[in-house]
């Protein structure tokens, strides 16, 4: 009996269309071996002609007949493609936020067949997302873990937050989380990174690249988290070309527009890599403060709010876990955080991608209610973090960890997360206090010289009735001051000399001084005949020994 070959099957199976690009391709499918097919994307020019559409096949592998190949090409050539596919310019939010586009696809219902984002000629194998595992039980591994640290809640957060920065009007924005080696940092970056598609810490987009690469990878993440590898691995030469450097991201990535560039470096390179709105989410063990003061400068404050120091953990602690629900000795609890820290990064490797997806499409289906609910839920967080220190630096970054708190609620919302929302709040509370506290602003110089004076004050000897006869002119002579009977407001009488002394500096001082005066904290001298109503402290008071000793009478409460 005569064996029969199978012919060799080559078709044309789509046409594509890349938005970024305005080019159009023909996906072409062919055998490379007896039981293996591939596909290729070739422009219309290519497949027409017969030689170069047969070179490009070979060089891919293609098994080819060996007599009547062009006749082959040339029919595939004038078949007309069974489908009309489409890349999108770029990921995120449609116009009308009915469609979310992904790298490789998109949620939300579509007239248009979409592929998702041609990737171009350069594709790193760090930063790819990918689905594995389901929500649900990244919900129990990774998102109940989350419970136990604000910073954890917190990072995940993040994810939630980026697709919101739009609706809420903010430009993109970084968190550097701060912390030495091995104390949760990392996990943090990778448990917030699960959430969009990245399940291994190896696989983070790395600071190993050049700025232009950089801004690349961003509009690959637009309304999206855009997770990146500790700063550390960041190029240069020594700290202050570090700092400049860092400075000057900062500021690009808020922009969020790419370098302009001529045609001839755009074409071949996946088209325009042009704009993005993220928040992108890092790691260092030295604060971006430290790293510029190191260096002899001092951070700007736009710089500041773009590039935002959070601090890892509590004074007194060397790990993330804020809110375990028991205390464990120090041997018990290095134990429990390295199995912790293990537990959590098998849960992101087999669970990660699947929880975005869910999200986004639960934002879809709100429709025209997303938009009320997050901009409540900033006003909310806004006002229960809000108090009198507050600059208009320090409420821009108030915004921004309200957009976190709103994604949160969302995420509950939608299942994904099991804290209610004391917890939450809490926790996205703790966090921005902690990175207020890293502000070059004066409402944090205002907020740390009150504390140092509440600390004072709080050390200072009570005089009451029955002990006024132990404050003799030598005792009085060596105190720094005394604290009056009663309760409430109560009148602590400190030495000038002493209170001057307490701050780290002139300004800091000052500060203090004037809100004291504003609030009718300190008393004031009486404007001597024809002087000005300018309110001064007073500076001499009566101690308890009859003397009259140069100091200041400050009225305080617990409370401030």
């Amino acid at each position: 009996m005569k064996k029969t070959t199978k012919p060799i099957e080559i078709k044309k199976v789509a046409r594509v269309r890349d938005k970024a690009t305005g080019d159009y391709f023909e996906v072409i499918e062919f055998p490379v071996s007896s039981t293996e097919r591939s596909r290729l994307e070739l422009p219309p020019s290519v497949v027409v002609d017969v030689s170069a559409f047969e070179r490009r096949l070979r060089d891919a592998g293609a098994i080819l007949a060996k007599h009547n190949a062009r006749d082959l090409l040339q029919a595939v050539a004038r078949r007309k493609a069974p489908l009309e596919l489409v890349y999108e310019a770029q990921t995120g939010w449609s116009d009308d936020r009915k469609l979310f586009v992904l790298n490789d696809g998109v949620i939300g219902k579509s007239n248009q067949r979409i592929l998702g984002v041609s990737q171009g000629r350069t594709v790193d194998a760090n930063g790819r997302l990918s689905v594995a595992g389901d929500w649900k039980r990244w919900r129990s591994t990774v998102g109940k873990a989350a419970s136990l640290s604000s910073i954890l809640t917190c990072s995940v957060c993040t994810a939630f937050a980026a697709p919101l920065l739009s609706l809420a009007g903010c430009q993109s924005f970084m968190i550097c989380i701060v912390g030495p080696s091995r104390s949760g940092k990392s996990i943090a970056t990778l448990a917030a990174a699960s959430v969009i598609g990245i399940g291994k810490a190896s696989d983070l987009v790395t600071w190993n690249i050049t700025d232009a690469r950089l801004e690349q990878r961003l509009s690959g993440f637009n309304d999206c988290l855009f997770p990146i590898d500790d700063l550390m691995a960041l190029r240069a030469q020594n700290d202050r070309d570090r700092y400049l450097r860092i400075q000057g991201i900062a500021y690009k990535l808020a922009q969020g527009w790419a370098t302009g560039r001529h045609d001839s470096f755009t074409q071949g390179r996946g088209g325009n890599h042009g704009g993005w709105r993220t928040i992108a989410l890092t790691s260092n063990e030295v604060s971006i403060r430290d790293l510029a003061r190191k260096v002899g400068l001092e951070r700007q404050r736009g710089e500041a709010v773009r590039l935002i120091d959070l601090p890892a953990f509590d004074d007194g602690e060397d790990h993330i876990f804020d809110r375990m629900p028991r205390k464990l000795s120090a041997t018990a609890m290095a134990d429990w955080k390295r199995e912790t820290f293990a537990e959590i990064a098998e849960a992101c490797e087999l669970n990660h991608g699947a929880a975005y997806r869910r999200y986004i499409s639960s934002l879809i289906e709100m429709g025209l209610r997303l938009a009320p609910f997050v901009k409540n839920r900033i006003s909310y967080f806004i006002r229960n973090v809000r108090d009198g220190q507050d600059t208009d630096l320090s409420r821009d970054i108030a915004k921004r960890f309200a957009i976190l708190y709103a994604g949160g609620m969302l995420a509950r919302r939608a299942g994904l997360v099991g804290w209610d929302g004391k917890e939450l709040l809490a926790a996205i509370k703790k966090c921005y206090v902690k990175a207020r506290s890293m502000l070059p602003d004066d409402g944090q110089f205002l907020r740390a010289g009150l504390e140092i004076l509440a600390q004072k004050l709080a050390t200072l000897p009570v005089l009451s009735n029955r002990n006024s006869g132990q404050f003799d002119k030598e005792r009085c002579d060596a105190l720094a001051g005394f604290k009056g009977p009663g309760s409430g407001p109560v009148s602590y009488i400190i030495k000038r000399h002493v209170f001057d002394a307490l701050f780290v500096s002139r300004h800091q001082q000052e500060l203090v001084e004037v809100w004291l005066l504003n609030n009718d904290r300190l008393a004031k001298a009486l404007p001597k005949n024809g002087g000005s109503n300018l309110a001064i402290p007073k500076e001499q008071h009566i101690w308890p020994d009859g003397e009259r000793r140069r100091s200041l009478e400050v009225l305080w409460t617990d409370s401030k």
